[in-house]
Formats: C-alpha cells, sequence, structure tokens
C-alpha cells in the first residue's frame, strides 16, 4: 500500500509542478487549458509565465542537521517542513 500511495504522490507532483497541468482558477489543468507558458532559458523549456527558477536557499530557510527525535512529539506534526537529504536527488 505504501508503494502505491507513493507513486501516486509522485504521479500528482510530475502532473501539477513539471507538466504543469496545476488546477487553475477554474480547476481545470493549466497549461492544456490554455494557461499562458513562457520559455526559460535556463531550464530549456516552457514554464508558466510568472515562475521562475532560483536556488531553493532564496526562498526557504535551509539548515542541516540529523533526524529529529522520535521520542520527542515537539518535532514531529508541527508547522515546521522537513526532508530527509539524502532523499532530495531520488526526485524526478
Amino acid at each position: 500500500m505504501n508503494k502505491t500511495l507513493e507513486a501516486i504522490g509522485q504521479a500528482i507532483f510530475k502532473h501539477w509542478f513539471v507538466d504543469f497541468e496545476f488546477p487553475n482558477e477554474e480547476g481545470k489543468p493549466y497549461k492544456s487549458s490554455g494557461g499562458e507558458m513562457v520559455y526559460n532559458e535556463e531550464l530549456g523549456k516552457e514554464i508558466p509565465k510568472g515562475r521562475g527558477v532560483e536556488k531553493i536557499g532564496k526562498k526557504l530557510k535551509v539548515e542541516l542537521g540529523g533526524t529529529p527525535n522520535r521520542t520527542n512529539p515537539n518535532y514531529w506534526n508541527g508547522n515546521i517542513a522537513w526532508i530527509n537529504s539524502g532523499k532530495v536527488m531520488n526526485l524526478e
């Protein structure tokens, strides 16, 4: 079941953020519904107008460290997002 859920999550991520088919204001897929696209030299492909490319550190505060202590509930299910840095390069 976990593999199925992970595959669904990856498919949604690709559909929305790679293919740019996230829901527009009308709930329709952005790109295929005529959403305005512009060519981005750095990426070598079209992206939605108004979007750009920046280093992650310009948009988010990035800190390195170990996995939060699993026995301390204050580190889990809060409002600070984190990702296992070893998994970052596995994203497609």
